[in-house]
């Protein structure tokens, strides 16, 4: 195997590596950890959608009842934990360094913070802070992760978290009564001042991604005002996996909406999102599908579309997802919201689904963001210039950032064998 180092980036980008379509092999175990550094390598590949769905039916054997689909569970958890280095919990981490570098008072009833969060030593996650501008800790307020799907990379009007159908979500969701961290994929964004963009394209991104959500609830449950019984996750494209992976490993996650990504053939088209094998680690392989079947029996919404990998949601996924509820008797608490004209994006209509969603399960008012039509007003909210959301303007991280993919690794041992 040929590795090439990239010291101006601290990358090491992987030639001919292994395709991995199906078990690790003993021998495959050995160099898999390298996955952290390899560029545009993934474990799992595309699937016909006839081969997804039958994949699904195998592993309905696996399981009829809560007890056998709870050992089932204990399996994928433990095999997504090792894959990704995550703890089992973050109980006596310190709190993540906030740093706010602007705050940004909006006359719509919202307010915006700049704001990054020091996850691990040198480590940072960038985005902003929607929240009602009255707010205070008299009451408590829901929260809501929102993830970012893919963009473009560098920051502009166009990348994820700046684009003006995010920030009109978040605000919404503000405007709602829920306090709302809207952030930067790992590598993309103002995180890629790290060490460049390319890092988005290595297993690192999956790891990462998933331990910052879990890192973002530990700050927003210390804040004062924020009720840490009600804590939402949404995303659309690569921020869904954000949210059913997160969801999976975080039980503080009270209600989830991943949007257009749940597939049972289709594992995700970056490393993001599938640079780890998260669907090996136990057998017989597991697929999205099932992994977003273990937020079950919380509240969960799946929304797909007919013009992508989620167009067989409706009768295959979300049934194979509902049948898991039911284990607990809590059919209810799961929903599918299928659009079949639809396209892969997270437009006004997928946002009105996630809207009624979080209203009805996280307490948000929806009535406050609504017209004489008892429509949701999108034209309340007016984007502002995606130059005054950026944290960090200069382009520069606090000292002592990290400045490579290795140190993010060390520290992530370092922290397991400190919970160990």
């Amino acid at each position: 195997m040929l590795l090439l180092l990239l010291p101006a980036k601290g990358l090491i980008a992987q030639e001919s590596a292994p395709s991995l379509s199906h078990a690790l092999s003993k021998e495959q175990k050995t160099w898999r950890d390298l996955h952290y550094f390899s560029i545009d390598s993934t474990f799992t590949k595309a699937v016909e959608p006839e081969e997804g769905a039958a994949r699904l039916e195998a592993l309905k054997a696996l399981y009829d009842d809560q007890a056998s689909w709870q050992a089932r569970r204990n399996q994928l958890e433990a095999g997504i934990r090792e894959a990704l280095l995550l703890p089992e919990n973050t109980v006596g981490m310190p709190l993540p360094r906030s740093l706010r570098t602007k705050t940004i008072e909006r006359n719509e009833g919202y307010t915006i913070e700049n704001l990054a969060l020091e996850i691990l030593p040198g480590v940072w996650v960038t985005g902003n802070l929607y929240r009602p501008t009255q707010i205070d800790s008299s009451a408590k307020w829901p929260a809501v992760l929102s993830a970012q799907g893919h963009g473009r990379l560098e920051p502009s009007a166009s990348a994820a978290r700046f684009e003006p159908s995010g920030q009109v979500r978040c605000a919404l969701l503000a405007k709602m009564g829920a306090v709302v961290y809207h952030y930067d994929m790992f590598g993309s964004g103002e995180s890629g001042l790290h060490f460049g963009h390319e890092a988005h394209r290595t297993g690192m991104a999956q790891a990462i991604q998933t331990f910052s959500s879990m890192r973002i609830i530990d700050y927003l449950i210390s804040l004062p005002y924020v009720d840490p019984m009600r804590i939402g996750m949404t995303g659309a494209s690569g921020g869904g996996t954000q949210t059913f992976l997160a969801t999976a490993v975080d039980p503080r996650i009270a209600v989830a909406v991943p949007v257009v990504q749940v597939s049972c053939f289709f594992p995700g088209g970056c490393p993001c999102e599938s640079g780890r094998p998260i669907h090996l680690m136990c057998q017989p392989a597991s697929n999205n599908a099932e992994i977003t079947a273990m937020a079950a029996p919380r509240p969960l919404l799946v929304v797909s579309d007919g013009g992508d990998w989620t167009r067989t949601v409706d009768q295959v996924e979300y049934p194979f997802i509902k049948r898991t509820y039911s284990f607990y008797g809590k059919e209810a608490l799961v929903e599918n919201v299928h659009l079949p004209d639809e396209k892969h994006d997270y437009g006004p209509s997928k946002q009105i689904a996630m809207f009624n969603f979080m209203a009805k399960h996280l307490g948000v008012d929806a009535s406050s963001v609504k017209n004489e039509n008892d429509e949701y007003d999108f034209s309340s909210v007016q984007p502002i210039d995606w130059e005054e959301l950026l944290v960090f303007p200069a382009k520069k991280l606090p000292q002592g950032h990290v400045t490579s993919i290795a140190q993010i690794y060390a520290e992530m041992i370092k922290m397991n064998s400190k919970k160990r």
